[in-house]
């Protein structure tokens, strides 16, 4: 029987393409095994990490609601980051927030301490802190503002960048042109720009900062994800923090002043008003008492009396007359302290 040449050639050349597309597919099968090894090996890397930082945070006295809710920032920022670098997808985390509250409550501090999570896991490469206001980010003559405020962005990459009343950047009545405008537009751009190489944070009072939120620039409220209120210490925190500040200044309290201290704690936390300054109106409280020593032990000094350790770094009952009043009738004197927040004992010395 004559042998079909033309036929001959098909078989062969079919069969060349069964044998080339069974290769194929065996390249394939190995090439996804050995990236499925490789994805559960970096699954088993990526997810061990728990930085000291996130102690500081726990340790945080009160807050429990800030603490729950930067956790959760935290888990969503590590846990994406993991699943880009897994998948070798580049990590775009907008992870920018607002913090709202009154006055000493802590958001400085808090600042300070997701900035250093965020390095310890490598969220951000700097994790530095750079803080703002209007004034730092407004230039003084018309076209200069987009700049100055590029420069302190751009200052603020691979950290933080924290801005503090951040409410007088647009508040009811702003006028359109008003450079703080200028302000929310420049920085809508930059976010937008480089997301995932600064997160920003802005400041301020509630009710003012939703107003900022709302009526600025339609786009700027997309840029933050994260909204964070900070309510007011409770008189078991302020105490606490009182006592911190005592350990802060190796100063103690004389056995007739614990009794003391809880009532004024409780009377002042009672008064509160829209003006109340929290931490701040602790540290004023104690430098009103630690004043009144100062008196005491110098009218002693100079009547010729001897002073010891003691007295030095002891407070008595008598330091503490006349202080509740300045704090229940009208608001304290200010005290320029920085506007940190208060940790545990533990964590006293890391300021």
């Amino acid at each position: 029987m004559p042998v079909n040449s033309r036929k001959l050639d098909s078989d062969y050349e079919n069969f060349q393409h069964e044998k080339y597309d069974k290769w194929h597919e065996l390249k394939k099968i190995c090439l996804d095994s050995a990236k499925e090894r490789e994805t559960n090996k970096k699954e088993v890397t990526l997810l061990r990490a728990n930085p000291p930082s996130l102690q500081k945070l726990k340790e945080l006295i009160g807050l429990e609601c800030v603490k729950e809710q930067v956790s959760d920032v935290i888990a969503h920022s590590v846990i994406n980051k993991s699943k880009s670098e897994v998948t070798n997808q580049e990590f775009m985390n907008p992870f920018n927030m607002v913090f709202t509250g009154n006055p000493g409550t802590g958001k400085t501090t808090v600042a300070k301490i997701i900035a250093e999570i965020f390095k310890d896991l490598s969220l951000l490469k700097k994790g530095h802190l750079v803080t703002a206001t209007r004034a730092g980010l407004v230039a003084e003559y018309l076209g200069q503002t987009a700049d100055k405020t590029t420069e302190v962005f751009n200052s603020a990459l691979d950290g933080i960048l924290f801005i503090d009343e951040a409410y007088s950047l647009f508040y009811e009545g702003c006028s359109p042109k008003d450079y703080g405008v200028e302000v929310i537009n420049t920085l809508t751009g930059l976010m937008t720009e480089n997301i995932g190489r600064c997160c920003v944070i802005l400041a301020g009072y509630p009710e003012e900062m939703e107003y900022l939120l709302r009526h600025s620039n339609p786009g700027f409220r997309d840029r933050f994800p994260f909204i964070i209120n900070f309510d007011d210490y409770d008189q078991k925190s302020l105490e606490q923090i009182f006592r911190l500040k005592l350990k802060q200044r190796n100063l103690k309290l004389d056995k007739s002043c614990h009794q003391i201290l809880k009532n004024h704690i409780t009377q002042i936390y009672e008064h509160r008003d829209q003006n109340f300054s929290n931490g701040r109106m602790v540290e004023n409280y104690l430098q009103r008492i630690v004043l009144n020593q100062e008196r005491r032990l110098f009218s002693l000094w100079s009547s010729g009396k001897d002073l010891t350790n003691h007295d030095l770094f002891t407070l008595k009952s008598i330091d503490f007359n006349d202080v509740l009043e300045r704090f229940i009738k009208h608001a304290p004197e200010t005290v320029n302290t920085p506007p940190m927040g208060f940790v545990s004992p533990s964590l006293a010395n890391s300021y």
